[in-house]
């Protein structure tokens, strides 16, 4: 009899955009300087063809400094941390099998707070680099050197949490129990240890670093860790992550930054060096160096 309802059927072609999902690790690239922005030119009058500027040249010596991204400036960090430190040698324990206490609590976290956490589920899903800004109540414009370690910290995360979860492999939970039924497209990768804590929690360390020499270093760094947390949190809330994923990705981060500090990396020396001096001046204290 409702037969007739079948034409809604073309809309099916829609799936095909969900395998975009495994690209959600560079999405702290959105901190771009100047990204989403154009400028419209005259189809009958470029501006170039105004009399005496076609031929108007300059002479920079090299890329601007200023110009920089933090973005890709903090690509040199991660090349170092790769001369530096071996992901072997980072701390991130074998995972037990999951037990029947961490399935009841996904299921009363889903049945509880995934509501609610949605909204943070989704964003969160793409980038969190844009929430610890926030945080800080900065951009990536007005403190580069701060917002260069915030994206060292989410390459090196992803790329130290990416050769755990290839030793370990374990399933994601809605592998387990399928009823779960993540809200978001499960990553295409292994669960343990979770990236998202890993990434969040690597960031707030290196934001206590930056800011410890300041006033508001220690509410900083309690604000971070909270946030990291949540972050984490979030991804267990949706299914993604069993606790013990979180676990590890904290443990993982804390293995990150110990390893940053005895290791020989002048790059990172200096990035900290530079994002304490940035803390220093956004507080007036003139000078200020980050603890090593």
């Amino acid at each position: 009899m409702n037969s007739g309802s079948s034409g809604s059927s073309g809309s099916s072609g829609s799936s095909g955009s969900s395998g975009s999902s495994g690209s959600s690790g560079s999405s702290g690239s959105a901190g771009h300087l100047g990204a989403g922005w154009l400028l419209a030119d005259r189809v009958d009058l470029p501006f170039v063809s105004i009399p005496g500027l076609a031929d108007l040249t300059l002479a920079p010596e090299g890329f601007p400094p200023g110009q920089w991204s933090p973005a890709w400036t903090s690509s040199l960090l991660l090349g170092e941390f790769c001369r530096s430190v071996s992901l072997d040698a980072l701390s991130c324990p074998q995972p037990k099998p999951p037990t029947e206490l961490e399935f009841a609590q996904l299921v009363r976290a889903a049945e509880d707070e995934r509501a609610d956490a949605l909204g943070e589920i989704l964003t969160q899903g793409q980038e969190f680099i844009t929430p610890f800004l926030a945080l800080l109540g900065i951009t990536a414009g007005s403190h580069k050197k701060t917002a260069r370690l915030l994206y060292a910290a989410e390459m090196i995360g992803a790329l130290a949490a990416m050769h755990f979860k290839d030793k370990f492999n374990r399933p994601r939970p809605s592998q387990y129990r399928p009823a779960l039924l993540p809200p978001v497209p499960v990553p295409g990768h292994a669960a343990y240890p979770s990236g998202h804590a890993t990434q969040a929690h690597l960031m707030a360390l290196f934001i206590a670093r930056a800011t410890d020499a300041t006033p508001a270093g220690a509410a900083l760094a309690q604000a971070s860790d909270a946030l990291a947390r949540r972050i984490a949190r979030n991804r267990e809330i949706a299914g993604l992550h069993f606790a013990s994923d979180s676990q590890a990705g904290e443990t993982l981060a804390g293995s990150i930054d110990g390893a940053l500090r005895t290791a020989t990396a002048p790059l990172f020396t200096q990035a900290f060096t530079e994002a304490a001096a940035e803390w220093a001046q956004h507080y007036g204290a003139g000078h200020a160096t980050a603890k090593a």
